[in-house]
């Protein structure tokens, strides 16, 4: 099985909650990683860590780690293969998925034993890149 590689972001994120019919706020339009999703019950806001207003409710600071590289749809258990070894660890875990690749987000505090824990199960680290 091919070893995962992950990156940390720069920064710290939150994921703000807000009423499902509220509207998108100005704040939320933009960041160097930004994700929005809207459900029956809420409006979930991840950017970074106190972008959004701070009388919302709000989880963070949180680090957050990327998979490195385009992933095929058609690949199997790769969030599993993340997230098992944080839960086996008792971490705590927020996980976005793009077209491209996977995120995941925890609690910064537990930032490096989820590193380790990662580590142990085979996945590597690599430093962040600049983006465009």
């Amino acid at each position: 099985m091919t070893a995962l590689v992950l990156e940390w972001l720069p920064g710290h994120f939150g994921v703000y909650r807000l009423p499902a019919d509220a509207p998108l706020p100005p704040w939320a339009r933009h960041g160097a990683f930004t994700t929005v999703s809207r459900s029956a019950e809420e409006l979930s806001v991840l950017c970074a860590w106190r972008q959004g207003t701070a009388a919302l409710p709000v989880i963070g600071p949180l680090a957050c780690c990327r998979l490195v590289g385009r992933l095929d749809f058609a690949l199997t258990g790769i969030l599993a293969r993340l997230t098992a070894p944080l839960a086996c660890g008792g971490v705590s875990v927020f996980s976005v998925a793009t077209y491209d690749t996977d995120y995941v987000l925890v609690h910064e505090d537990d930032r490096e034993r989820a590193q380790a824990l990662l580590e142990a199960a085979g996945a590597a680290f690599t430093a962040a890149v600049a983006r465009e």
